[in-house]
Formats: C-alpha cells, structure tokens, sequence
C-alpha cells in the first residue's frame, strides 16, 4: 500500500536504478565540459566524521557534525581566474515552466476509491551556501474513510538551485500506515558527496534504527522529488529520451524518461493538450518488481503534471490534478 505515496511523491522509493549516471541531459555517454578540480579547495576531510558520532540522541545529526557539513557547504569555492575554463557544475538551465508561487492539488484513487489528496508547492528559499533556491514541498493525506484501511500523513521537500535545477537537501517524513521514517540529505557538488542522516520509528516513535553516512554522488545530482521539476524545464519530443541522475537513501540511480505520445486528458482541473511520458529504470531496480509509472504533462512550456498513474501488483493508483493556484498568464495548452 505504501506505494500511494510512491505515486504522489513520482519518483520515490524505487523508481530509479542502480547504476551510477552521467549528468548528460540528452545523451548518458556525451560528454561534459570539464573542471578543473586541481583549482577547487577539497573539503571533503572536514565532513568523513564517524557515523555513530554524528547521531545525537533524537536521531538527527548532533550540532558538531552538522556545523561540519554546513561549513563544507558554504566554505569558499576557489577557482583560478582561467577565462578559457567554464565552471560546468553552474550552467543554467532554462525554466519557463514553473515560480515561486504555484500550488498544484491532486485527488488520489485506488483502483475506484477515493484514497486521499496531495499538495505540490513552489516557495522561495536560500541554500546553505547563499544560492536562490526553489523549496518545493509535496504533502500527502489519506481521506478519513482510507485512514481505516491504510493512514499518510507524508510530507517532503526539495531544496533546487533556482539557476541550474539541481539539488542542495532533500528532506522526508513519511508516515504511513505503522511505517514512520524520516530522512535529511544536504549536497556539496563540489566534492560530489551526499551527506544523509536516517531514522526509522516504531509505531509508537521511540526510534527502532538511526544512521548518518555519506554517498558518492555525481555533480548536479538530483533528489527523487527535484527530478520531476527539473523535467519540466526540459524539451519534450517523442522518441526522444530524457537522462536524469538520481539519488536516494545509499544510491545513485539512472533514470531514462521515455516521451511516448500526446493525448488529450480531463481532470478537475480542466481539460488539456498532454505530453505522456515514463520513466524507465537502466539496470536491475526495485520499480521493476512493484509496477509501472506514468505521467501526463501539459504540452506547452509549464509543463503542469495533470496526471500520474501507477500500476503495480496490488492494484492501480491513479492522481488527478484538481486545482491550479498561482500559476499566471494563460496555460497554452488548456482547452476551452
């Protein structure tokens, strides 16, 4: 059941594979402008502290291990004044989809029932390091008359650099059914690392298992959740796939986002021109033993998710957009 938040969240838990993936965005084996990492201060020392030390006792990093990761994060870059060098972890990326601002409400069903709503949001925020951010925020809730069969209360959230579209922290909170987990992630792209901190509650929330370890990531890497904003930014033409790099918990996965067709979809929303796309995981995954994921965008530049369905073995989910707040000007592909 647990895959409802799977579906509201689109890229959670799963979706992604276990292959380390090249940041190309068109092609995985293209290559990418080079850094020159001899002119970049390493920092990665200052933060490969011992997992159990880094733990306090509410299973959250303790201070001195936090104060590590954010003086890593925010200590100055050094870069020689080479004009002939480009710096390729900040090339903007184009986004004419989505600001700060947007509220996105969907309506959840299993198979024919009613399961619960979800909420995407568009705020304004700072990164650790001073870059504008994006905080995009998913809160999910099961309707009263699910919460016998199976309670969420979710909330997530991702930090994404408003210029480049990548992520600096990624945090969850996952309560669903006797499920309860909550997991923190802060990124230093300079020395490709991903900090996480972990726990996991009994169902009475005394903490059954907490961790702190970091990861091995590519530059630009994305959280599971940031990946579904960074698409909409993107080109979509069918037949034409999409590479995204993904992280989540103690993995880099590679995504390839297949674009197959246009149809025209209904929902609360209204009706509108769509672009139907899935993501397909290189290498063995998890998602290939629990179903199959589908998203339907608006085919214009906002890119607006208006439908996610996921088939599994348990049955269908399907999530309907309802309501679009804060989005201005005419949406292109909405049809009267």
């Amino acid at each position: 059941m647990k895959n409802l938040t799977h579906l509201l969240c689109i890229f959670l838990l799963g979706l992604l594979a276990n292959s380390r993936a090249d940041n190309s965005l068109i092609n995985p084996n293209a290559a990418i402008a080079q850094q020159d990492t001899s002119t970049t201060e390493s920092r990665a020392d200052t933060v490969r502290a011992d997992s159990a030390s880094m733990v306090d006792s509410s299973g959250l990093f303790s201070d001195t291990a936090d104060a590590k990761i954010d003086s890593a994060l925010t200590a100055p870059i050094r870069i020689k004044p080479v004009v002939s060098k480009i710096d390729s972890l900040f090339i903007p990326v184009e986004n004419k989809a989505f600001d700060v601002g947007e509220k996105l409400q969907f309506s959840l069903k299993y198979e024919f029932i009613k399961a619960g709503t979800a909420q995407f949001e568009v705020k304004d925020a700072t990164a650790p390091n001073g870059r504008p951010c994006f905080r995009i925020i998913s809160t999910a809730k099961s309707t009263r008359a699910f919460d016998w069969i199976y309670k969420v209360r979710d909330h997530i959230e991702s930090l994404e650099d408003k210029q480049c579209m990548f992520s600096w922290q990624y945090k969850k909170q996952l309560r669903e059914g006797g499920y309860k987990y909550d997991l923190e992630v802060k990124y230093d792209h300079r020395d490709q690392k991903a900090f996480v901190k972990a726990v996991r509650y009994h169902s009475d929330m005394s903490i059954r298992k907490k961790e702190a370890y970091t990861v091995d990531v590519p530059q630009k890497v994305r959280d599971v959740f940031g990946t579904l904003y960074f698409l909409r930014t993107q080109k979509m033409e069918v037949g034409k796939p999409i590479y995204v790099s993904n992280h989540d918990n103690r993995k880099v996965y590679n995504l390839k986002i297949i674009i197959e067709g246009k149809e025209e979809i209904e929902v609360g929303a209204g009706k509108f021109r769509c672009i139907r796309v899935q993501p397909i995981l290189e290498g063995e995954a998890i998602f290939k033993q629990k179903g199959e994921l589908w998203v339907w965008f608006t085919d214009d530049d906002r890119k607006i998710p208006v439908r996610l369905k996921s088939k599994a073995v348990i049955g269908a989910f399907l999530a309907d957009l309802d309501e679009i707040k804060g989005v201005k000007g005419r949406i292109e592909s909405r049809i009267e």
